[in-house]
């Protein structure tokens, strides 16, 4: 029930004209581009935990993760979620044990290293096997 209250809350807060404005200015650039979206959100979510008096100061960080994956904890609540209910990225088709027919092209976080494609990465046996994750934080 608590994170029922806790979402509907978040959704409210994130259709507010004031968190829509904030979105606006971050996606524009207008805060000269110091705060992305994301920033935006997670400002709105920890405010919505700091507001929970049943909270208590060293219990935040978790209540803060269980906010923005409540609807994974729980399914039933996700139609609350609007990131959820209008996420456009949907369930990731490549299930364990899948074989990759088509080579991905790879880039690299260090200058240090070129770029490569994952097919090169894997079958290079001076690199150590690498498991990749991707999604996003909402």
């Amino acid at each position: 029930e608590q994170m029922r209250d806790l979402m509907l809350k978040e959704r409210e807060l994130r259709l507010s004209e004031e968190a829509q404005e904030k979105f606006r200015e971050s996606e524009a650039g207008g805060d000269g581009g110091s705060t992305s979206w994301l920033q935006v959100v997670e400002q709105l979510q920890e405010y919505l935990i700091e507001q929970c008096s049943h909270i208590l100061p060293h219990q935040r960080d978790s209540a803060l993760h269980q906010c923005q994956i409540g609807h994974v904890l729980f399914p039933s609540l996700a139609g609350l979620s609007i990131q959820s209910k209008f996420n456009r990225a949907g369930p990731c088709p490549v299930s364990e044990g899948t074989v990759l027919c088509s080579d991905i092209p790879l880039a690299s976080v260090d200058s240090s290293f070129p770029d490569t494609s994952l097919f090169s990465f894997l079958d290079n046996p001076s690199t150590k096997r690498v498991g990749i994750v991707t999604g996003s934080h909402s």
